[in-house]
């Protein structure tokens, strides 16, 4: 079933974003699955929506920078830590202070990650803060990336209407899940639409 050309796979995320949370418990065991057996080859891209909404500390962006930095210095340990930050017993609540610069690092540390100076500093420092920031407002206002030509983005809420043709497709909500630059709507088994893609391309290979 899973012969072929790898998926591209598109994640949206925003580390404080209930619903990401959500996706991560769901599916996130069979994307890594499918990511080690070399079947899809995943773009995670945080994004700091709600950045708003941690009582000042900026958690969403705070958390995407302690990714950056992993991708950057230990990049092994950036996809675990990405899972961890979405556990259940982890994720803080929308609209909470969030987890400290500390408590960021600890999740780094337990998914592998050494604790070197260079790492702290970048945390502590914010080193890739407003890149993620600037990059979400960008996303947002100019639009998405990764999705086929003349596909289109569903709008904001769960009606199901698209964006208008010809316009750019802004990314609205999280978690945005584009498959082979085609998005994932919501009320379809995300399971089973990845299937279909990764069936697809096996066909287009045989």
């Amino acid at each position: 079933m899973f012969d072929g050309e790898k998926v591209s796979v598109t994640l949206y995320a925003d580390y404080m974003c209930p619903g990401c949370g959500n996706f991560e418990q769901l599916y996130g065991r069979l994307l890594e699955s499918l990511l080690e057996s070399g079947h899809i080859q995943l773009h995670m891209v945080p994004v700091t929506f709600l950045d708003m909404q941690s009582a000042g500390t900026k958690y969403s962006s705070r958390a995407a920078n302690l990714v950056g930095c992993l991708v950057e210095q230990q990049p092994e340990y950036a996809y675990g830590t990405h899972t961890r930050l979405f556990n259940a017993g982890t994720q803080p609540a929308e609209g909470s202070a969030g987890l400290t610069d500390r408590q960021l690092l600890a999740i780094a540390k337990e998914a592998g990650a050494e604790m070197t100076g260079e790492l702290q500093g970048c945390v502590q420092k914010r080193s890739f803060a407003d890149f993620f920031q600037v990059s979400s407002d960008i996303f947002s206002s100019t639009g998405a990336v990764g999705l086929a030509e003349g596909e289109r983005l569903q709008m904001p809420g769960l009606t199901g209407e698209l964006q208008p043709e010809g316009e750019p497709q802004k990314l609205a909500s999280t978690p945005t899940v584009i498959v082979d630059g085609v998005q994932w709507q919501r009320a379809e088994d995300f399971a089973l639409f990845l299937e279909k893609h990764i069936a697809a391309k096996s066909e287009q290979r045989q």
